[in-house]
């Protein structure tokens, strides 16, 4: 009878250790499935968050070009600059805005003959241009409709009317 006695209470026991230890896994398993949860939603508020300034940052970036820009033009309005001093000072930055890391696209003005005739008026090539022959005959139209005078010399500066 004791023998019985004994074989229950280690029945007993063995049946309560099962059921803490069953317990036990699935607390422990629980609270890893709410750390992991937690952790889930923390990475994605920190991505929101991350996202959302550095489109901020972006916007600023923005907002700041298009300012200088602004600014830029009320100075080149405000200059006594020729308009082919600027084609020049255009030309001059192609390089520089080629060297940009957004010059995937590279366009090229499709003035560039009307450019090429300043460039050379600008260096007293003009008159070294055919009259005769058909592109010393367009580069003469070209020089008078900018109102150049045919033999190289530039136009004066008007005044700016603004």
């Amino acid at each position: 009878m004791e023998k019985q006695m004994q074989a229950e209470r280690t029945r007993r026991a063995s049946i309560l250790t099962a059921e803490g230890d069953k317990r036990s896994a699935i607390l422990k398993a629980e609270g890893e499935k709410e750390s992991s949860i937690l952790r889930a939603e923390g990475e994605q508020k920190s991505a929101v968050l991350r996202a959302e300034g550095e489109a901020e940052a972006y916007r600023n970036v923005q907002a700041a070009q298009i300012e200088m820009t602004g600014k830029l033009f009320e100075r080149l309005e405000s200059s006594d600059l020729s308009p082919e001093s600027l084609r020049y000072l255009y030309l001059k930055a192609l390089p520089e805005m080629a060297k940009g890391p957004a010059s995937k696209l590279f366009v090229v003005p499709s003035e560039i003959q009307d450019l090429a005739g300043t460039l050379g008026a600008l260096a007293g090539g003009a008159s070294l241009a055919s009259e005769d022959g058909p592109q010393g005959e367009g580069e003469q139209r070209r020089l008078k409709a900018r109102g150049a005078d045919p033999n190289g010399e530039l136009p004066a500066r008007q005044e700016n009317p603004l």
